[in-house]
């Protein structure tokens, strides 16, 4: 409820704005419970906490991923340059529901897309630097917004990387992608 003199706004959630909201609830708290200390009876607590949410959940009606994009198949035209791009809010790399997403900002640069990103806590893998299978999953998932500049629709068939130093963790990224 927003307040403003008089007049009271009230905004209701879409369930893909809800979805969105929970995901990054989750990959906060993935990212906090990977990157602090805290007692051990919290995390039992925390545990409890979300089994109970699971079983709470899981007695809703399954959703079915295929019917809903077949109820939205299209391919929508390329972006405009500098606008936002999204993908399916599901998609476990960029979705704003996954609850594994990367929160990435991805951006039309003419005929890039630009992926930002700051990996968290939960992405590491030797310590101090972002685990390599992030990392490619970064690349695939960024390389599909470029398939949506150019308007294909395609898949990955192969991924090759050659890393040759250690992605740091906390600082921010920028994926470019043509």
């Amino acid at each position: 409820v927003v307040e403003s003199g008089k007049d009271v706004c009230v905004r209701r959630l879409t369930e893909a704005e809800a979805r969105a909201g929970l995901g990054r609830a989750l990959r906060d708290l993935g990212h906090a419970v990977s990157g602090h200390h805290v007692p051990i009876d919290l995390l039992g607590e925390a545990a409890d906490s979300l089994r109970d949410l699971v079983q709470r959940f899981e007695e809703g009606e399954a959703r079915n991923r295929m019917e809903l994009a077949q109820r939205h198949a299209r391919w929508d035209p390329a972006p405009a340059d500098g606008a936002r791009m999204y993908g399916h809010d599901e998609r476990p790399i960029s979705g704003r529901a996954s609850p594994w997403g990367l929160d990435l900002d991805i951006v039309r640069a003419g005929n890039e897309a630009v992926a930002t990103v700051t990996l968290r806590a939960a992405h590491e893998g030797a310590p101090g630097r972002n685990h390599g299978g992030i990392v490619a999953a970064l690349f695939d998932d960024a390389f599909g917004f470029g398939l949506t500049i150019m308007e294909v629709p395609a898949y990955t068939g192969e991924l090759t990387i050659r890393y040759e130093a250690g992605t740091p963790i906390g600082r921010p990224l920028a994926c470019r992608c043509r």
